[in-house]
């Protein structure tokens, strides 16, 4: 996201460096007032709600997203405040440059100068007022959001089916490594797809839980400790077998 920044030109600081002395004696032109008056505007807005990466914080929640949509709709407002100011200080410069061109005492490089202020005023009216297809990232975010959901639904519903045929695998044959290979292939991927499913997630803490290393057995551990966690997810695949449905 490319927020507008004040160009130089447009700070006080640079005008009152710029204008020179014989522009000085010109009399006082509104134009240093009015560049304080959009720096004003522009300190108020917070820049960051624009930009969907930094107010979603990667969310995969579209509500967080539709907030986040809404408070950016809600900063626009300052935005055109902002823009307002710009367009008054865009009048002042038009009005000063045609005071100063009309004044023989004041050099051409002054008038110039504040030609080129009403130019810059005017490229970024334009540039805060583009600021609202950032809008559009939110949208696409949602979208990418519900997509991933739609594909991580699936995955879960072919997981859930894994799950239970790697259950009598390794009551079969409970070893280490036969709950080794079920907990990498099965319980850590039916986590992850679980773990995108909103509306499921009563669920996702156990299977947090025992997608961690801390959950698989000890190596060489005997046959029941193992079919004591098999058990264990068992219970736990059979409670979300009932919400899936």
């Amino acid at each position: 996201m490319a927020i507008p920044i004040i160009p130089q030109i447009l700070t006080q600081a640079d005008w009152d460096r710029q204008k020179g002395l014989l522009a000085k004696m010109a009399g006082e032109t509104g134009i240093g007032a009015q560049m304080n008056k959009v720096k004003a505007a522009y300190n108020a807005v917070d820049w960051g709600k624009f930009d969907a990466k930094i107010a979603c914080q990667n969310t995969k929640d579209v509500t967080v997203v539709e907030s986040a949509l809404a408070d950016a709709k809600g900063e626009y407002a300052k935005v055109e405040t902002v823009r307002k100011e710009l367009r008054s200080l865009e009048a002042i410069a038009r009005k000063t440059q045609a005071k100063f061109k009309s004044n023989r005492a004041i050099p051409s490089s002054s008038t110039d100068h504040v030609g080129k202020i009403a130019k810059a005023a005017d490229q970024m009216t334009v540039a805060c007022k583009s600021m609202d297809a950032e809008f559009k990232s939110f949208e696409e975010m949602k979208k990418r959001i519900v997509e991933l959901g739609e594909v991580s639904k699936k995955a879960l519903q072919s997981y859930l089916v894994k799950c239970q045929g790697g259950i009598s695998q390794v009551n079969a044959k409970p070893t280490d490594e036969s709950f080794e290979k079920f907990w990498k292939e099965n319980i850590r991927g039916l986590s992850a797809a679980l773990a995108l499913q909103k509306d499921l997630s009563e669920h996702h803490g156990a299977w947090k839980t025992m997608s961690s290393d801390s959950f698989k057995p000890k190596k060489g551990a005997d046959a029941n400790t193992i079919k004591a966690k098999v058990k264990q997810v068992e219970s736990a695949l059979n409670k979300l077998k009932t919400a899936v449905k």
